[in-house]
């Protein structure tokens, strides 16, 4: 697809300058989002299970509730929600509205007293916000690419990967540095300054 079929000003800029297929930029996005989640649910919340622990006396089982709330919260969540990805501002709405619940629930969670709070905001909300990024790969990828759909999809599955190589140490420095309270504070930062400029970027084919 050329430039001239981007209908979005910043999309439509960028494309018209770079070397190769804009596509790829939605790979990268698409990248981005499963390294978040990546760093916010499935490598992640190891690293901050014992520090929780340990700090709360709260047991394994139940921050690790909180893991299974958000992976069901965030299945729910995707049903009723996967039709807004088809629209034509889907993907952007989604993966702004999405950051923006989940960074909330993240940042909320320095303030929690009891396991049920965790539950709730980490699992519940957090699912909600987490589904808006899952779907962005799967609503968008297919749109842009057909013959190299395969390569591009796994691609954006790397940033699972990279995500437990670079965040699994990062967090760990910040629970050491900041405890685990501030870690999430800290977490959902990074999760909107890495988000926040890929918005306008985020577009159909």
């Amino acid at each position: 697809m050329t430039s001239d079929a981007i209908e979005f000003g910043t999309a439509r800029r960028l494309a018209q300058r770079l070397p190769f297929y804009y596509g790829w930029v939605i790979v990268y996005i698409s990248f981005l989002g499963v390294f978040l989640m990546g760093a916010t649910t499935y490598w992640g919340l190891q690293v901050f299970v014992k520090p929780m622990h340990d700090d709360t006396g709260w047991s394994h089982a139940s921050v690790i509730a909180g893991l299974f709330a958000r992976f069901v919260s965030g299945a729910i969540a995707s049903f009723f929600v996967g039709r807004v990805a088809d629209q034509k501002f889907g993907a952007r709405n989604l993966m702004l509205i999405g950051t923006a619940i989940d960074a909330i629930a993240l940042s909320s969670l320095r303030f929690i007293d009891s396991p049920l709070q965790f539950v709730l905001l980490y699992g519940v909300l957090g699912g909600i916000g987490n589904s808006g990024l899952r779907l962005v790969q799967a609503s968008l990828i297919p749109k842009w690419f057909v013959f190299k759909r395969g390569s591009a999809v796994a691609m954006a599955t790397m940033g699972g990967g990279v995500s437990a190589l670079l965040m699994v140490p990062l967090i760990t420095l910040m629970i050491a540095q900041l405890g685990w309270r501030d870690a999430w504070l800290a977490l959902a930062i990074i999760m909107v300054v890495l988000t926040l400029p890929c918005l306008p970027l985020t577009v159909r084919a």
